[in-house]
C-alpha cells in the first residue's frame, strides 16, 4: 500500500514537471513567433561593409552618460570597448559561460549604431586585445572609416589598454588619433597562420590520413601527412597579400611612407615610447589626456559628454541569447571547436 502511494506521488511530481516544461516551451514559441512577426514587418538592411544583414532597430539604443565635463548640449561621444581576441562569431560563450560584452561583434554593433545616430560627433574606442582574425579586423577597420565619412567633422580616438597588438593595431589605424597608456604593448604588425603536423607520430602508431580530394592542392596542410612545400608556398602568397594590405592601411592611417612602415612590420612588439617615436601613436596618457584630445577634435572648449550604449533587456533578447549559447556551447561543441580550431589553419593578425 505504501509503495503504491509512493509511486502515486512520484508520478504526480513527474507529471507536474512535464506540464511545467511544456508550458515553458509554449511560451518560448509564442515569444519567438512574436519576434519573428515584428522582424518580418521591418525592412531588412543588407550591409556588406559591416559583414551582416540585420533588421533596423525599432528605436535608438539606450545610453548612459559616463564622464565628460560638458553638458547636455555638448558634443556627444560614444565610448566603445573592444576586449579579447578579435572574432565576429565569438561573443556567445558556452552554455554556462558569460558572453563577452566587449567582443568584436558587440563593438561592431555599437559602431553601426553610432553611425546611424545623427547626434554622435565622435567615437572613443578602448582597445585591449592581442589581435585576431584577419577578416574580422578588416571589417572593424572599415566600419570606423565609414563612421568618419558618414557625417561632416566626425572623428575616432583610439585608446590602447595593456595590449593592442596586430589586429588590434589594424583596427586602431583607422582612428584620427591614437593614445597608449604608459605600459601598453603594441605593434606586432604582420600575419600568422597556425597549424600543427603530427605525421611522424601518426606513422609510429600506425595512423594514416585518408583524404579524397578533387585536386592536388585541395587537402592543404594535412596534419597527418608530411609537410608539402608546394602547399606552404600557396599559403605564403595569401599571407603576403594580407601583409601588404596591413602595411598599406597603416601607412594611410598614420600618414607615413609605406617603406617606413615595412621596416618595422616584422612582427616585433613595441612599448608605448617606441611606438610614439615611430609615429605609430600620437600620445601617451590616461583618460584625462584622452578627454583633452576629444575636446580638441570636437572643437568643444566647454567640454564633451561621453556616453555608452546600453543593451535593452527584453524576454526576446534573453531567450535569443540562451538559444545562441545552447547552440554554440555545450561539451560537444566545446570539444568540436577545440579540435577544429587546432586542425584548421587560421589566418590571423595576432601576437602569439
Amino acid at each position: 500500500m505504501e509503495s503504491k502511494r509512493g509511486c502515486g506521488f512520484g508520478c504526480l511530481a513527474a507529471l507536474t514537471a512535464i506540464v511545467g516544461v511544456g508550458v515553458f516551451l509554449v511560451l518560448v514559441v509564442l515569444v519567438f513567433a512574436a519576434g519573428v512577426g515584428v522582424g518580418a514587418s521591418r525592412e531588412l538592411t543588407t550591409d556588406t561593409e559591416f559583414g551582416t544583414t540585420a533588421p533596423e532597430e525599432e528605436r535608438p539604443p539606450q545610453e548612459t552618460w559616463i564622464w565628460g565635463r560638458g553638458d547636455a548640449d555638448s558634443p556627444k561621444i560614444v565610448r566603445i570597448r573592444l576586449d579579447g581576441v578579435i572574432a565576429l562569431d565569438g561573443d556567445a560563450g558556452g552554455l554556462f559561460a558569460e558572453p563577452n560584452p566587449h567582443s568584436a561583434a558587440n563593438a561592431l554593433r555599437r559602431i553601426r549604431e553610432a553611425t546611424l545616430d545623427p547626434d554622435v560627433r565622435g567615437l572613443y574606442l578602448e582597445l585591449d586585445t592581442p589581435g585576431g582574425e584577419v577578416t574580422a579586423s578588416d571589417i572593424l577597420h572599415f566600419a570606423l572609416l565609414r563612421f568618419r565619412d558618414s557625417e561632416t567633422n566626425r572623428f575616432v580616438v583610439a585608446h590602447m589598454g595593456s595590449m593592442c597588438c596586430s589586429g588590434g593595431y589594424y583596427v586602431a589605424a583607422a582612428a584620427d588619433a591614437i593614445i597608449a597608456h604608459p605600459t601598453t604593448v603594441t605593434g606586432s604588425i604582420g600575419v600568422i597562420l597556425s597549424a600543427f603536423n603530427a605525421a611522424e607520430l601518426a606513422q609510429k602508431i600506425g595512423v594514416r590520413s585518408v583524404a579524397i580530394a578533387t585536386g592536388a592542392n585541395k587537402n592543404l596542410l594535412d596534419p597527418l601527412e608530411p609537410v608539402n612545400e608546394e602547399h606552404v608556398e600557396i599559403f605564403r602568397k595569401v599571407l603576403a597579400s594580407d601583409y601588404e594590405r596591413f602595411i598599406t592601411l597603416v601607412a594611410a592611417g598614420r600618414d607615413l611612407p609605406v617603406e617606413d612602415v615595412r621596416k618595422i612590420a616584422d612582427g616585433r612588439i613595441l612599448s608605448a615610447t617606441e611606438a610614439r617615436e615611430l609615429k605609430l601613436i600620437d600620445a601617451i596618457g590616461y583618460r584625462e589626456d584622452a578627454e583633452e584630445i576629444l575636446e580638441q577634435l570636437a572643437d568643444a572648449k566647454d567640454g564633451v559628454r561621453v556616453v555608452r550604449y546600453d543593451e535593452e533587456l527584453s524576454w526576446r533578447r534573453i531567450l535569443s541569447s540562451l538559444s545562441m549559447s545552447a547552440g554554440r556551447g555545450g561539451l560537444a561543441a566545446a570539444v568540436r571547436g577545440a579540435v577544429e580550431g587546432r586542425a584548421a589553419p587560421r589566418l590571423e593578425f595576432r601576437v602569439k
